[in-house]
């Protein structure tokens, strides 16, 4: 808010500047009242420095006289040289020491100089002499005000105005002055009794506004913003502080174009992007956002609310680590701020980096042992970093706590409940990873007691006995998760892989079926369907799954990769090919697409080609033992019995199995032995 208080000048300093014809020559010589009049002539024409001339030479004849130091001292005052005006007044002071108007003088140009302390200390030396001149008091309040000893300012500006109660100017100075002191109350009850009084004249709406928007007076500030940039429209702090008000009333639209409007007028107005970036993350433009908050940053570094919230719009926009390095600075200027280390702790979670976010949260809790939130965050973390157990007490713990602990920090018991099952959900998967399948039972239990309508215990449990080969029990758990979530698309696409790993692949396609009945926008179903027709050798059921699927995800290179297997399989090679090219457009370096081109070629007779595409899919992937296959086929074929001796050896370092590696060998010794003949 650029604001300037506007200044009503003593009446001294029009004395002081003045050539007045009220004048006593009963001090001057002769000379010098001649050339006094004469500077007269020529100040009325505005000829200032041949005044000041003539001024001088009038002094030469009678330096003690005070009315030509004074006016001197005045004319110096005009043309801006106000050292030179100091010294003649103190001069003139040292002469009559007792003149208050002389203190006033020397106070106005010490103004001007912005020395304002050694203003303040003339003004009041003027006023121990003139104590009746209340006109000075102005001047002091005005003073006050800069130096920001607003207290003082107001006792000075209400006398003032005690003695000259319709001087508006110094009404509106006091309204600006509460307002600076932040006592919105008076000062909109100050601006509204200049406004009763002088309406049609008033100028100051957009301290006005500013006033009713701090006091959360929105709607009025909204119209004193209004009639501010109606009075100027090149008000550009009003324009920002109307689309402040109008975000605060949800006129977001309204408040984007006042914005924009503000920042057309003055690009640089960098102290208004902090609310420009609240206002957009509102509006969910975050990129324009992040961009603003970050302007912002620049010229106000140490702004802590502001990396606050940029961390947390990095945070909701998935950006964890540009939200740890942004929040981390924050850390760094206030190191007490728990809102700030809570939100660190939070990306530090969402980028998976578990030990890091527990530090986190233990600095919080060292600092405040009772902040639940930092104690629920940690059990999050703990989980994530596969402390299971300790995740499980602190859990617990929170439980046991009253209900309005938990709501000083949003918490609830059924979220710490949910959370606790969750706990025990993925320690039971993890001891499935382990194959400590009792543990696993034990512990996808305690899920189930805490609620027996988890489908994901049922899952895991499934999953379990999947692992365990017990089909009907893992077909039993499925059943019980459908049969709380009927319409859960995803849980019968998790039970169709189980029944396909069980073999069971009828039944595994009735649940892939059932899922794109549920969900026919999803490629998942419509490729877990099409494989399972595959490993049916109903290749052209699953060609038709994959395209409905390529339909819905048409920049999926492995879902074109699978068609153009289906048609090799099926023996039409130029429809494969066509397939793998697609793959190719989408996906350059899809190392497989290069290997199956090479297949066709080599199927072909075309040698040169399929090594070219074997080679190929060997740079992209060092290890792919298939294509190392492949090149010693063509190279053996071609009678390069050395290149063919080398790809083979290849094989056998990334050979998938024994039997393989053994044929690769065995190719190898033979192809030794016909290079010695």
């Amino acid at each position: 808010m650029d604001k300037k208080l506007t200044k009503t000048a003593a009446v001294s300093l029009i004395l002081a500047l003045t050539l007045s014809t009220n004048v006593s020559f009963g001090a001057m010589t002769k000379e010098s009242i001649k050339l006094y009049k004469s500077a007269q002539k020529f100040e009325s024409q505005n000829r200032l420095k041949d005044a000041i001339d003539l001024m001088e030479k009038a002094l030469a004849t009678s330096p003690d006289d005070i009315t030509l130091n004074t006016k001197l001292a005045g004319l110096y005052s005009q043309t801006g040289e106000y050292d030179k005006a100091l010294n003649i007044y103190q001069k003139t002071l040292r002469l009559k020491p007792d003149d208050g108007f002389l203190y006033i003088s020397i106070g106005n140009l010490l103004e001007q100089k912005n020395d304002y302390e050694n203003a303040l200390y003339s003004y009041k030396e003027a006023l121990s002499l003139m104590p009746d001149y209340k006109y000075n008091y102005l001047n002091i309040a005005n003073v006050e005000y800069i130096l920001k000893d607003y207290p003082n300012a107001i006792k000075d500006y209400k006398i003032f105005l005690a003695q000259y109660p319709d001087n508006t100017q110094a009404a509106t100075n006091l309204a600006t002055c509460y307002l600076d002191s932040k006592d919105y109350k008076n000062s909109i009850e100050a601006f509204q009794d200049v406004i009763k009084e002088n309406s049609s004249d008033f100028k100051e709406w957009g301290s006005y506004g500013l006033a009713l928007l701090r006091d959360k007076k929105y709607n009025e500030a909204k119209e004193a913003f209004d009639k501010a940039v109606k009075i100027n429209p090149s008000d550009y702090t009003s324009y920002g502080n109307l689309a402040i008000v109008q975000s605060y009333l949800n006129e977001q639209e309204n408040a984007y174009a006042n914005f924009k409007k503000a920042f057309e007028l003055e690009p640089n107005l960098t102290s208004l992007k902090f609310d420009y970036a609240a206002l957009l993350t509102k509006m969910g433009k975050y990129d324009e956002a992040i961009v603003a908050y970050n302007d912002y940053l620049k010229k106000y570094p140490n702004d802590t609310n502001a990396y606050l919230n940029l961390g947390i719009l990095y945070k909701g926009t998935q950006k964890p680590k540009e939200a740890i390095a942004v929040l981390q600075k924050g850390v760094k200027l206030d190191v007490t701020n728990a809102n700030m280390k809570n939100e660190l702790g939070k990306s530090y979670f969402d980028n998976q980096e578990y030990s890091k976010a527990i530090v986190v949260y233990n600095q919080i809790l060292a600092q405040n042992k009772n902040n639940l939130q930092a104690l629920y965050n940690k059990a999050l973390a703990l989980q994530g970093a596969k402390e299971f157990k300790k995740a499980e007490t602190i859990y617990s713990s929170l439980l046991k706590e009253p209900v309005e602990n938990l709501s000083k920090y949003n918490l609830e018991f059924p979220n710490i409940q949910q959370s606790l099952a969750s706990n025990y959900i993925a320690w039971a998967n993890y001891y499935n990873t382990k194959k400590d399948y009792k543990n696993a039972k034990e512990t996808y239990a305690k899920a189930l007691a805490i609620n027996p309508d988890n489908t994901n215990a049922y899952k895991g449990l499934a999953k379990t006995y999947e692992d365990m080969g017990i089909k009907d029990l893992a077909v039993e758990n499925y059943e019980k998760a459908i049969q709380i979530e009927p319409e859960n698309a995803d849980l019968f696409l998790s039970y169709g892989e189980t029944l396909e790993h069980l073999n069971d692949l009828e039944q595994a396609q009735g649940a892939f079926s059932k899922a794109i009945e549920l969900d026919s926008k999803s490629s998942e179903a419509y490729v877990l369907s099409g494989d399972n027709y595959l490993k049916q050798k109903n290749l052209e059921k699953a060609i038709e799954q994959y395209k409905k699927a390529l339909e819905l995800s048409n920049d999926d290179d492995s879902i074109t990769i699978k068609i153009g297997n289906c048609y090799k399989y099926s023996n039409e090679n130029s429809k494969a090919m066509e397939y793998y090219t697609k793959t190719l457009d989408i996906n350059p370096v899809n190392e497989n697409a290069y290997f199956n081109i090479g297949l066709i070629n080599y199927e072909d007779e075309d040698y040169n080609e399929a090594i070219a595409n074997f080679s190929k899919a060997i740079e992209l992937k060092s290890d792919f033992a298939y294509a190392y296959w492949g090149l010693g086929s063509c190279y053996e074929i071609m009678n390069q019995p050395k290149d063919a001796i080398y790809n083979y050896e290849k094989y056998t370092e990334y050979a998938p199995d024994e039997d393989s590696r053994t044929k690769a060998q065995e190719k190898v010794d033979t192809l030794y032995k016909e290079l010695v003949k």
